[in-house]
Parts: structure tokens; C-alpha cells; sequence
């Protein structure tokens, strides 16, 4: 109270000690002891409530870091955790890639049990494909069904980066034309002599992200989403009145990159959720400093008055102590003590909360995880890594690493801890480690540093490391058995090729004559003859002359095999219209329609061995397009990359791709000789002299519909 309210109550001077003045020397800058009390109180309250505010501010923004951390973390871990997962399926890929099945085309079906290993290991179909994207198995339908191109979807697509960078690749997400449902691919290439021969894919249906998604234990209305790189959600898993929202970048929304594939991992928490706690807090931590400044305020008031009035007895000896209440400035303190205590009990209990939360994230990993402090003792070990240590925690925690692992400081993964201690980098690497009672086992290690000094994350993968050792052995048994298998053949043909080209010599000088005698028989003594006697001649003759073809076939083919190849350059359109001028006369004899698209090209190859394939090539499309209604061969051209792919197409009767392989072998026939003449010899050449030129041959066609042989030659 002031002095104006002591005169409102009727009282005087005398009978209010608590405004009692000094009745000389009065100073017009003195303040009466209460507003002096007043204002020391205001000083010393003030600090209390900035500090408070100071301490609440901290909490609050304490509770945001430790709830942004724990979602980042959340989100880095899934994002590593996929990326492992993809890693080991690009290298099981790679391994199936190196397999010398692939070094040709000839043994799919052995890839495509190969391939179904893969499928049943990963869960994931596997697609080969050749280089235009043409597949050519695919485990998710039988070896030989017909198959599509493959889609290459918008934005980054697997197989033409992998084609084009000669590495493995991930790609967006597409629309399988053959699972019929969404899918991520991933490519590897299947490389032989610097030149990629086809593209290994790996199909994941995004049904398996989504699994993935619902197994990460997430707090109630957060959301998790992967994104492909054109930013299409692969995976989501959200609340069920949030299924399609679209959170906006800011506070709230935390990205983790992938480092395998160009996708991100994205967890989202709703704003009302992400500021409920922090508004919660903050009003809470509000009301109570308002509450203790407005309690301490009045507090200190009465205190104020009761003190005055106890320094005014001073002035008042005639005043009795019982008059006034009994004032001890150390109850004050305790007071004042008790309330400091008890903000101090609630940051501690705050801070107990979010280092248990913390803990209980950590001990839910699927990761080992363990933490030492920079005396190189372990501070802490979560459930995976006692396992992954086969020790108890309870034998590691307060010891060093030295004490646990004798002998760890000799070792590389060490060199790399005290390297991350040291110089704060992060390493990843997989480590084979040797427990103390002799077996091994195989650790994904990732060090990175802490504020208490490093953590290592540890991945067992010592079943993968085991089956991918298992698949290195096989192999190499399979490229030793190939390398016999190589050689013998290889000595057998020389053998039969030697045999057929001696034979062949052989038996022209007895055919020569039979064909010379039969000449004469049928000059001679032809009239002499009945008519089954001239028929037997006929025969002869015409077994005679097929013989002879057939005879010059086997010793083009063995001298193709044995010639020493010139390889020179060759104007291409040049070749072919002297090729076509020489079969000029059949070609308007069989009435056929030929159309030249050879572009002024240049080959390098040998000449005369290149002249016979297009010799070879053009009389079988004439041979087999002569008999229908309006027969017509194209012979054209085009330049790919260091190579030109010609090609010879008629509308001839064609043929069943599934007897592909077989028309290029020797001896082979699809049709009788009585309907179209010939040795079965040709397009045996033909693949040799384009293999001995560095090229190879091959054909697409189907029933009814014509054929087209292509070549690619080297320029």
C-alpha cells in the first residue's frame, strides 16, 4: 500500500510503520523502502523469467530436433535398406551376367533355370533382352513364348542406360506389358570384348516396396512415400483419410536420396501433428511461468510490505515483535531454491523421455548398432548387434574394444574407426570378421561419426557372401567344362573339315567320268534306247549333276574355312550390283520384282568371301519367291555405330522361327529337293564367312510371310 490509501483508511503516520518517514534529511530522489523492495524484486524475478523463457524456448526446440532427427533417421534408414537390397540384386545380377551361357544365344534354356534361381532367390522376375529390346525370355511366362520389345517407360529408364553407360542401372517406374501392373526394372548389361550382346533385367513389382513401407514402424498419422526420379510414387503408406495427400516441401516433410537408384524416400507428418506437441509444450511452459511470475510477483510483494514493516519496528521500539508476523529471509531462499528445483526436475524428466524414445529407435533397428566414446569404450549396443557379436551386451558395455577383441588394432576395419574418430569421415565396407573361437562371418559396415564419438551400423550378410562364393565355384567349374568341351570341338572340326574337303576332291574325278559316260551313252546311243531306258540315262545324269553341286558346295564351304581372308575396303552398293548383274537373267526369267536400298557405304571385309554370301543369300531369295503370285526381294542397307546391317527380304514361303538355328548348319532342309533344289550348304556358308569376317548373320521370318536375312559387317 501507499500513503494515499493509508488517508482513504482513516489511518495517520504513526499507526502505519509500513510508511513511516524520516522526519529530517529528506531527499527528493529517496524512494520509500517498499517501491525499493518492489524494484529489487522486479530484478530479481526478471532474470528467473528470461532464464525460463530461455529454458522453455530450448525445450521446445530440444523436442523439434529430437522429433526431425528421429523422422530423417527414419527415412535415411529405409532409403540405406533399399539400397542394400537393390545392391544385392544388381550383384547376383552380375554374376549371372559373367555366366558363359551367354556368350551366345544357343542355350537359353539353360539362362532361363538360371534365371529362375534368381526369381526364386530374389522374388523378382528376370528378363533377357537383346540390344534393339527385344526380349527373349522372360521368367515370368515359359522359355519360347512369343514376346514383346521391351517398354521403355518416360524419364530414367534401366535398359537404355545401362546400354548406354555399360554399367548397371535402376530405372523409373513403367507398366509391364507382359505382368500387366506396375514394375521397376533393374538393367545390367552383358558385356563380352568391350560389346554389349544383351541386357539382364531384374522386375520388381512395386507391391514389394509396398510391403517394405508397412513393415517400418511409424508413429500414428505419418506417412511414407518412395518416389522414382520423375517423382511418381512407387510406394505409399499413409493414414486412411491422408491416402492421397501431397505434402509441399518444408517443415514436416524429410527426403532421403537413394544412392543405388535415382529415387528418394519421403516421410511426411501432417502439420497439425507436427506442431501439436511443440504448441502443446509451448502453452504448457507458458502457463506455468506466467503462474510462478504472478505467484512470485505477489509473493514478493507481501514479503516486501512484511519485511517493511519489520525494518519499520526498528524505528518503533515501542512496537512489540508480535505485532508483526515473523519474516526469515532463508525460508525465502529455500522457496525460491524449491521452485528452481522443480524446473530443473522437468527438463531432466524431459530429457530422460526423449533419450529413452531415442534408445527404444535404436533397439527396434534391424541394423546392429554400437556406440563408443572417444576412449574407444562402448557406450551402447543395440539387440542386432549382440547378436551379430555372439556376446552378450552386458560383457562389451564400459569396456574398450581393445579389452573385448584382442588383436582388433591389427586389422583394417580398425584403421578405418580411428580414421572416422579422427578425421570425422564416413566409411562404408563389407568386412569379414573372425570371432574368437575361429569361424567367420560376413558384416555390411557402415562408420560414421557421433557427438559420444563413432557408431557402427553392421548388416549381416555372411549367407549372401556364401551364396555368392557357391555361385563363383559353379562358374568356374561350368567355363573349365566349357574351355574342354571348346577344345574338343574344336579339334573335331578341324578333323571333319579336312575329312570333307579330301572326300570331296575325291569324288569329283569318278564323277566327272560317270557324268562323261553317261553323255555319251545318251549322244550316242540314244535312239537305241526305250524310254525307261532313256529315263535310267536322265536320272543319271541329273544325280550326277547334283552330286557335282553338291561336291563344289563342300569345297567352298571347307575352302571358306581354310582360305587366308583379305580384308580390304569395299564400296558396298558396288559389290551388290555385281552380284545382282550375274543373276540378272534368273531374276526376269522368275518374273521377280527387286528393289535396291543400298545406301554408298563402306565395308571392310574380305571380298570374295563377301561375294559368295550375297551370291548365296540372293539365290535363295529367288529360289523361294519365284512361286508365288507377285514375287519381289528388297536389298538394302543401314549404318549403325561401326557397323553396317544389310539385308536380303523376299515374300517367298518363309519359315518357322523355331527352325532358326537349324537352317544355318550343314545338310539342313525345311523343304523337299523335288520342290526347290539344293544342297542344304549355302546358308552354312554364309555363317562361316561372316564369322571368319568378323560379322555374323541371321534371319527373321514366319510361315507364308517372306523372309529377311540380315549381316552385319564391320566398316
Amino acid at each position: 500500500m501507499n500513503g494515499s490509501e493509508n488517508r482513504r483508511s482513516g489511518l495517520n503516520k504513526d499507526e502505519n510503520p509500513a510508511v513511516a518517514e524520516p522526519s529530517v534529511g529528506k531527499n527528493d530522489r529517496a524512494i520509500s523502502l517498499q517501491g525499493f523492495l518492489t524494484r529489487l524484486i522486479w530484478w530479481c524475478v526478471l532474470p528467473l523469467l528470461l532464464l525460463a523463457i530461455g529454458l522453455a524456448g530450448s525445450h521446445i526446440r530440444t523436442l523439434q530436433a529430437e522429433r526431425d532427427q528421429d523422422a530423417a533417421d527414419r527415412a535415411r534408414n529405409l532409403a540405406n535398406a533399399l539400397d542394400r537390397n537393390l545392391s544385392a540384386r544388381i550383384a547376383a545380377l552380375q554374376v549371372l551376367a559373367a555366366s558363359p551361357l551367354l556368350d551366345d544365344f544357343h542355350r537359353l534354356d539353360e539362362v532361363y533355370r538360371q534365371a529362375l534361381g534368381y526369381r526364386e532367390s530374389f522374388a523378382s522376375h528376370v528378363i533377357l533382352a537383346d540390344p534393339s529390346m527385344q526380349m527373349l525370355l522372360n521368367t515370368r511366362v515359359p522359355l519360347g513364348t512369343t514376346l514383346p520389345k521391351l517398354p521403355i517407360p518416360k524419364g530414367h529408364a534401366a535398359a537404355p542406360a545401362a546400354l548406354a553407360t555399360g554399367n548397371p542401372a535402376v530405372g523409373d517406374m513403367f507398366f509391364g506389358p507382359v505382368a500387366e501392373k506396375p514394375l521397376v526394372a533393374l538393367a545390367v548389361p552383358v558385356v563380352r570384348q568391350g560389346r554389349t550382346l544383351a541386357l539382364l533385367l531384374g522386375i520388381i513389382a512395386t507391391n514389394r516396396f509396398q510391403q517394405r513401407l508397412e513393415e517400418v514402424a511409424l508413429p500414428e498419422g505419418w506417412a511414407l512415400t518412395l518416389f522414382d526420379g520423375k517423382d511418381e510414387a512407387i510406394a505409399r503408406r499413409a493414414p486412411p483419410d491422408r491416402a492421397d495427400f501431397a505434402s509441399p516441401a518444408g517443415p514436416g516433410r524429410f527426403v532421403a536420396r537413394m544412392a543405388v537408384a535415382p529415387w528418394s524416400v519421403v516421410l511426411d507428418i501432417p502439420p497439425q501433428t507436427y506442431h501439436s506437441r511443440i504448441v502443446a509444450t509451448g502453452a504448457t511452459l507458458a502457463a506455468a511461468i506466467f503462474a510462478v511470475t504472478l505467484v512470485s510477483f505477489l509473493g514478493g510483494r507481501l514479503a516486501g510490505r512484511r519485511l517493511g514493516r519489520a525494518l519499520a519496528t526498528l524505528n518503533r521500539p515501542g512496537l512489540s515483535e508480535a505485532a508483526h508476523p515473523s519474516i526469515t529471509e532463508v525460508e525465502g531462499v529455500r522457496s525460491i531454491l524449491k521452485e528452481a528445483a522443480a524446473a530443473r526436475d522437468v527438463s531432466e524428466n524431459a530429457l530422460r523421455q526423449s533419450e529413452a524414445k531415442y534408445r527404444n529407435t535404436l533397439d527396434s533397428m534391424l541394423e546392429g548398432c554400437q556406440i563408443l566414446d572417444f576412449d574407444w569404450r562402448y557406450r551402447y549396443l543395440n539387440r542386432a548387434a549382440e547378436t551379430h557379436n555372439e556376446r552378450p551386451n552386458s560383457e562389451l558395455l564400459g569396456r574398450t574394444m581393445m579389452e573385448c577383441w584382442p588383436g582388433i588394432t591389427e586389422t583394417r576395419v580398425f584403421a578405418l574407426e580411428k580414421s572416422c574418430m579422427e578425421e570425422r569421415i564416413t566409411y562404408q565396407l563389407d568386412n569379414e570378421f573372425t570371432f574368437p573361437d575361429g569361424h567367420k562371418g560376413w558384416f555390411r559396415l557402415v562408420i560414421q561419426p557421433t557427438a559420444e564419438g563413432i557408431a557402427i551400423y553392421s548388416d549381416d550378410i555372411t549367407v549372401h557372401k556364401q551364396t555368392e562364393e557357391a555361385v563363383l565355384r559353379l562358374n568356374e567349374q561350368l567355363e573349365e567344362r566349357v574351355r574342354e568341351r571348346t577344345a574338343q570341338l574344336e579339334a573335331v572340326n578341324r578333323e571333319l573339315e579336312a575329312f570333307s574337303y579330301s572326300v570331296s576332291h575325291d569324288l569329283k574325278a569318278p564323277l566327272r567320268g560317270i557324268d562323261g559316260y553317261s553323255q555319251l551313252l545318251e549322244k550316242d546311243y540314244y535312239d537305241r534306247l526305250d524310254e525307261e531306258g532313256r529315263l535310267f540315262i536322265r536320272n543319271v545324269r541329273a544325280s550326277a549333276a547334283q552330286m557335282h553341286e553338291l561336291i563344289e558346295d563342300l569345297l567352298n564351304y571347307s575352302r571358306m574355312e581354310r582360305r587366308v581372308l583379305q580384308t580390304v575396303s569395299i564400296v558396298l552398293p558396288t559389290l551388290v550390283q555385281s552380284v545382282v548383274a550375274r543373276q540378272a537373267a534368273e531374276i526376269k526369267e522368275a518374273g521377280i520384282l527387286l528393289n535396291l536400298k543400298v545406301p554408298p557405304v563402306v565395308v571392310h571385309a574380305d571380298s570374295e568371301g563377301l561375294a559368295i554370301v550375297l551370291r548365296n543369300l540372293l539365290d535363295n531369295a529367288v529360289k523361294f519367291s519365284r512361286k508365288t503370285p507377285s514375287p519381289a526381294v528388297e536389298i538394302g542397307a543401314r549404318k549403325e555405330g561401326d557397323k553396317v546391317i544389310f539385308w536380303i527380304r523376299d515374300n517367298g514361303i518363309g519359315f518357322d522361327m523355331k527352325f532358326h538355328d537349324r537352317i544355318f548348319d550343314t545338310f539342313q532342309r525345311l523343304q523337299r529337293a523335288e520342290d526347290y533344289p539344293g544342297t542344304g550348304i549355302g546358308l552354312a556358308l554364309v555363317r562361316k564367312a561372316m564369322q571368319r569376317m568378323g560379322g555374323r548373320a541371321w534371319a527373321e521370318s514366319a510361315p507364308g510371310e517372306g523372309a529377311t536375312f540380315f549381316l552385319e559387317i564391320p566398316t
